[in-house]
């Protein structure tokens, strides 16, 4: 379930309970008050009768019955609501009385006096009926008791009203807190909920998400920061493209993962070294304007660079129409061997294909050498501190060099120990050591043929 239709029923069940409790308090406050207010009303009218016999009996005089009725009648004409009214002697018996047929039947048969002095019993208990007694005294002498009874069905009946009326207003109360809760849940959890979407976006890749939530509440703050987070990531990767232009990938990534700053330690690596190298590059560019020679290599290295990221090398640097990549460095890799040799294949065959174009196009064809050696060299940042540049050195790195050297038009040559590292996946032809520049001894290299496996770095579409 969305977090909205969370927040709206939450907000709905606070609302309803609030409703309700405020209801039923109210409703019982209000029975209270209307049933203190007939209390008082039945006492004042029991304490009138009472005062009207204490004064007979202060006086001495008889029982003024004619009075004693208009005094009774009198007291359930101000009071609609009184039942009955009985007059006690100190013997508990009847001295006169009124019935309120509206609200007790009257048995006609046993007589209205017998009714009064059942109606009098201190047992007598009716649901509909709330009785006070009032005794008759004057000092410590009790010459009586008025009895007085009111019917509770008007207000049972004013309560069931105002319990419509409670349930109609809750009822309206509710469908504006039904409204309410969606609109505020809307409020809080639209906001929340782009921003999620965009975050989802982010976590893609996508670094050019912005929130318009303008609010000046925490859901504005996190919108503003998430902004401000989008800002600078998306600056971060236009950097490491930036960088992308100039070293390879891996490095850009090292660089702006580093937490610790740039260091300018070296680390010792096993590395693949790859050098290209065009055959012929000056003789072909004495040909060409300056003009024209920009545009054949930045055509030319595209391409190359492009191979090369592809099979997760390091593009080390370009020494005039020479290339140099790194494999297994400043990452760890699989198999980096086999990826090296690879580039080098996969170079070759997209040069033959440059070199169609440039036919059909009337320019010169191009061809170069590549030469892969691998070993232990020392990597790391080279340079000062306000110019670094990350690249591999030592005597494996000038091996691969000197192997570049020896080739010829189209060839692929790798040393004894790339050889050992790929030998049971690609074709090769083996040569004489050769006599390397700088080199004390001979070296064992191969010319590589083709590749006898599938390319493993290569995903496959499926059919």
């Amino acid at each position: 379930m969305k977090l909205k239709y969370k927040l709206a029923i939450f907000i709905l069940l606070l609302v309803g309970f609030l409703i309700i409790s405020t209801a039923l308090v109210s409703i019982n406050k209000e029975i209270k008050e209307k049933e203190e207010n007939i209390t008082n009303h039945a006492k004042t009218a029991a304490k009138m009768i009472a005062a009207l016999k204490i004064s007979e009996v202060v006086s001495k005089k008889e029982t003024d019955l004619a009075l004693l009725k208009n005094v009774i009648r009198l007291a359930i004409g101000l009071d609609p609501t009184i039942a009955f009214v009985v007059v006690l002697d100190g013997g508990n018996k009847v001295i006169d009385g009124e019935i309120s047929e509206q609200w007790i039947d009257v048995d006609k048969k046993a007589g209205k006096s017998a009714t009064l002095a059942y109606l009098a019993k201190s047992e007598f208990i009716h649901k509909d009926l709330k009785s006070i007694s009032i005794a008759i005294q004057e000092g410590d002498n009790s010459f009586g008791t008025v009895k007085i009874a009111f019917s509770l069905k008007p207000l049972a009946k004013e309560i069931y009203k105002a319990k419509i009326a409670s349930f109609i207003l809750g009822m309206i109360t509710l469908i504006a807190g039904f409204i309410g809760a969606f609109f505020i849940a809307g409020r809080i959890t639209n906001p929340i909920s782009k921003i999620a979407l965009a975050m989802e976006k982010v976590k893609e890749g996508d670094f050019n998400q912005h929130l318009d939530i303008k609010r000046k509440d925490e859901i504005g703050y996190v919108a503003k920061t998430f902004n401000l987070m989008s800002e600078g990531l998306k600056e971060r990767e236009r950097i490491k493209d930036t960088f992308s232009k100039y070293v390879s990938k891996q490095v850009a990534e090292k660089i702006l993962s580093d937490r610790d700053g740039i260091s300018l330690i070296g680390e010792k690596r096993r590395v693949t070294v790859l050098f290209s190298d065009i055959r012929g590059f000056t003789t072909i560019s004495e040909k060409l304007s300056a003009e024209e020679v920009v545009s054949f290599l930045n055509e030319y290295f595209s391409i190359m660079v492009d191979i090369i990221f592809r099979y997760e090398g390091t593009l080390d640097k370009f020494i005039g129409d020479a290339i140099m990549a790194v494999f297994n460095a400043p990452s760890n890799q699989d198999n980096s061997e086999l990826k090296a040799v690879i580039t080098g294949i996969r170079m070759q065959e997209a040069l033959s294909e440059l070199n169609k174009k440039r036919e059909r196009d009337g320019k010169p064809q191009i061809f170069m050498g590549i030469g892969i050696n691998t070993g232990d060299v020392i990597a790391g940042n080279i340079g000062s501190e306000k110019r670094l540049e990350y690249t591999v050195i030592g005597k494996e790195v000038n091996l691969a060099q000197r192997i570049e050297s020896k080739t010829e038009k189209g060839q692929v040559f790798i040393s004894e120990k790339t050889y050992q590292a790929v030998k049971d996946k690609v074709d090769v032809m083996k040569f004489e050591p050769v006599q390397l520049k700088g080199i004390e001894r001979p070296i064992q290299v191969y010319a590589v043929i083709k590749l006898t496996v599938d390319d493993p770095f290569v995903k496959k579409e499926r059919i």
